[in-house]
């Protein structure tokens, strides 16, 4: 039912009685049978699940409830205070000594024959009755010894306490009560009991709960129903059940007097401290599901004025987090035509859209409306025409976001349609008869159109900061080392940098890594590893990635330290599962958002990252931390593959790209940096003397010359055959066309090694001394070159060397055109034998 329907169905106001009917009326009868016992208004939490804040004692043979995860019971706390031996050995020997166990009152310790009175002890561990047979066997003298001794009467348990929920025995025959509620009641009415006095406490009266427990005894039914409604809804949303916090909750309404939780106003829910987060969180749900409720049954406007509660409107977050958005406005106020805003207005209320495609909308009819008050008619809708329509496109087309860009196609296209839909729902509606005909969005108003790109290249990290990032990872570490739920600081330590190796070396996105199962590595006959991930973006489950070793033994060591630390067993499917933290969501694995802050912290904390080169003002340039992300590494490894010549089809399917001109954008990068490399290496090129040589431009050091294994060559015959028609079988040394250049360094040592063994072979040979004279001359001659560079290069500041240094790999990975890692991808499981 929306909201606006349910106005008009039922009374602006609405009693104690039938708002408390209402709230009964959306109650599930199904609710937590396990726990929640309806007869008895009782609550009892199951322990050591992900849905309810309870525990078992960590302490092995205790097995009574803890608030705690991995820590000991109240009684046990108690105990472990004057325990003088070590914390493990009390674990290991302690056994539970405590007579009032649970709650559960002692029993009378009268004994006859073997059998055991059924009745609560009261009093120096007898039942009331035999405590008065005592009292009679001690006015005639008699010792207690004697008592227990001589006493044969044993008697049978009596009915359970009248007080709802209440399992203990009764020892008030007159009214009914356990010994604790008896004792209650003489509190409640002092000396004088009346009948008067009674109901009053009975009606308010609950039972005694241990840790795990709360009981709505004693409570008006209405708000014993918004206390079940509000658990509900949360329940719905995610967030554990606290019985800790329900029990405060019901004591601050009996000290208040309140009788509904819609009294705890927004100021004393703010104002609790942060220990007491999980309180804050549950009186704000109470106050926005209870609000919503009294909204949808007619008790407040959520449409009056300008600005209307996004929360109370019921309206989804977004078209991807298809949940009930729990806080945010929709401001109305700055759309300047009125009829316009109207129109809006309605659109919201009929079409209830997300939060995000309404403030879209809102921006959109704002930018019309500044291009309606600039014509003549723009206010008064009878005398809107075509013209003023275009006028209306034409401020939509040329929008700027309020950095002064000007929006992309995509962006602007999607105003133009939104601002299409809001008429034609207006026509349809009837809202625009006074409107004109032509007032309408034709085929001439258009926005050129482009697919949205699923993620554009050009953001990848180079390879300095990937040097510093790994030099500094043992610094990761989380935002507190206070222990959570038996995790330690070391454990998230550990985790995290699992996180950032499989980031680093897989390339997956955020929520693919964190939502990685326990399983998720898999091998085919060969031994070689594979990651199994979800795509959820593309709505791609199951895909299979390889992986290289080192990364497998990376996840498999994680996946052997976490399952020594606590985690729901719910919860342990997952490869980083939730430690249990209270008043999140329960997605079951660790959630993204904790990752990033620690991430975003450490990053701070690096030193300056030099990436080569100098700017204006001639210092070192400073790598901009903000650039580092966890989606940057997915670029990263991208461009690794496009750099080192991966077939686009192969790159597109370790990317799981839809389209592959998605892929080709990280080639047109690896293009762009080549040319940058050319334009840096092509400048030193040398001839074979060591004379300085450079290529006049780029297109000349490519279309010029052709790679060789030690140099480029610029004879036209072998640039024509592609270098595969040397005149001189690749004698460079000796070659007046050869132009190597500082990339080539390593190859020319290389070289030079490799001619000084078979030099030395041939002499051992007795070879012919014109072909050891021909080892000498190859030798000097790459040398010289060698020689030569170097000398030119040492006299360059660092950065231009670190810079030098970047391109010539650039350009070494691109002949090479090598990959770094296996290449297939599948998304079947049999396809890896």
């Amino acid at each position: 039912m929306s909201p606006r329907a349910a106005t008009a169905a039922v009374p602006a106001v609405i009693d104690r009685q039938d708002w408390a009917k209402i709230v009964e009326a959306q109650l599930l009868p199904d609710w937590r049978l396990q726990e929640w016992d309806r007869e008895r208004l009782l609550f009892t939490g199951m322990l050591d699940t992900s849905t309810t804040l309870a525990f078992t004692c960590s302490t092995p043979e205790c097995g009574e409830p803890s608030r705690t995860k991995a820590s000991p019971c109240y009684e046990c706390k108690e105990e472990l205070k004057t325990y003088t031996g070590e914390r493990a050995a009390f674990r290991r020997t302690h056994r539970a000594s405590r007579s009032w166990t649970g709650h559960a009152l002692p029993q009378c310790e009268m004994i006859h024959g073997g059998d055991r009175c059924q009745r609560t002890a009261t009093t120096r561990g007898l039942c009331r009755s035999h405590w008065s047979k005592w009292l009679q066997w001690q006015r005639r003298g008699a010792t207690f010894e004697e008592y227990l001794d001589g006493c044969t009467d044993l008697y049978a348990r009596r009915d359970t306490c009248r007080v709802i929920g209440c399992e203990h025995e009764i020892v008030s025959a007159v009214w009914g009560l356990c010994a604790p509620h008896d004792q209650q009641l003489t509190g409640h009415g002092a000396w004088r009991r009346s009948q008067h006095r009674f109901d009053e406490f009975i009606a308010k009266a609950r039972p005694l709960v241990r840790i795990h427990q709360f009981s709505l005894a004693g409570l008006t039914p209405a708000l014993r129903a918004e206390i079940l409604y509000v658990l509900h809804r949360r329940d719905e949303e995610g967030f554990y059940v606290e019985p800790t916090t329900i029990r405060i909750v019901i004591n601050k309404c009996d000290e208040r007097g309140l009788t509904s939780l819609l009294e705890f106003t927004e100021t004393e829910v703010a104002a609790l401290t942060r220990s007491n987060t999980v309180q804050r969180s549950f009186l704000r749900s109470a106050r926005l599901h209870l609000t919503r409720l009294r909204v949808r049954y007619g008790q407040q406007d959520v449409y009056a004025g300008d600005t209307w509660d996004a929360a109370l409107l019921g309206l989804a977050a977004s078209s991807t987090r298809q949940y009930p958005t729990t806080r945010g406005t929709l401001d109305f106020s700055e759309i300047s035509v009125a009829w316009v805003k109207l129109l809006v207005k309605d659109w919201v209320r009929h079409t209830e859209p997300d939060v995000t495609t309404a403030r879209n909308m809102i921006r959109t009819v704002k930018l019309a409306c500044e291009a309606l008050l600039l014509r003549s008619g723009g206010r008064d809708p009878a005398r809107l025409r075509l013209a003023d329509m275009t006028a209306v496109v034409r401020n939509l087309n040329t929008a700027t976001r309020p950095d002064g860009q000007l929006y992309s196609t995509t962006s602007r296209a999607r105003q133009l349609g939104s601002w299409r839909d809001l008429l034609e729902f207006g026509r349809a509606a009837g809202l625009m008869d006074d409107v004109p005909g032509d007032f309408a969005v034709l085929s001439i108003h258009r926005t050129d159109r482009q697919e949205p790109e699923e993620e554009k290249a050009g953001k990848s990290l180079p390879a300095a900061v990937i040097r510093v990032l790994d030099a500094h990872i043992d610094t990761l570490r989380p935002l507190s080392d206070r222990v959570v739920v038996g995790w330690g600081a070391d454990d998230y330590a550990l985790m995290y940098r699992t996180m950032y190796f499989i980031f680093r070396n897989t390339g997956r996105r955020l929520d693919e890594v964190m939502s990685l199962k326990r399983d998720c590595l898999r091998y085919n006959t060969s031994g070689d590893p594979s990651l199994v991930y979800d795509n959820h973006k593309a709505k791609r489950l199951g895909r299979w990635l390889h992986i290289d070793k080192d990364t497998a033994t990376l996840i498999e060591l994680w996946q052997q330290h976490v399952d020594t630390l606590n985690a729901f067993t719910d919860h342990r499917v997952w490869l980083f599962p939730s430690p249990g933290v209270r008043g999140q969501r329960r997605n079951g694995y660790y959630r993204g958002a904790s990752f990033l802050a620690a991430f975003n912290q450490w990053k701070r904390t690096l030193p300056p990252i030099h990436y080569g080169g100098l700017n204006a003002d001639g210092t070192p340039r400073i790598f901009d931390i903000d650039l580092i992300h966890t989606h940057a590494f997915r670029h990263t490894y991208a461009q690794r593959h496009a750099d080192a010549g991966t077939p686009v089809d192969v790159l597109r399917e370790l990317m799981d790209h839809r389209s592959i001109d998605t892929t080709m954008g990280y080639y047109q990068v690896s293009l762009k940096r080549k040319a940058e490399a050319v334009r840096t290496v092509g400048a030193l090129s040398v001839d074979r003397d060591g004379n300085p040589s450079p290529h006049s431009s780029a297109v000349a050091y490519e279309s010029g010359s052709v790679a060789v294994p030690f140099g480029n060559c610029t004879e036209p015959s072998n640039v024509k055959a592609g270098g595969e028609h040397c005149p001189i079988r690749f004698q460079c040394s000796g070659c007046d066309f050869y132009r190597p250049d500082p990339s080539f360094l390593p190859a020319i040592e290389d070289q030079i090694a490799k001619l000084r063994l078979e030099r030395e072979h041939a002499a051992t040979v007795n070879a012919a001394e014109w072909v050891t004279t021909n080892y000498d001359d190859q030798i000097t001659a790459f040398k010289k070159i060698a020689t030569s560079m170097k000398a030119l290069i040492e006299d360059f500041p660092d950065e231009q060397r670190e810079a030098l240094g970047e391109a010539s790999a650039v350009l070494r990975r691109t002949r090479a055109a090598r990959t770094y890692l296996p290449l297939t991808v599948v998304s079947r499981e049999r396809n890896h034998g």
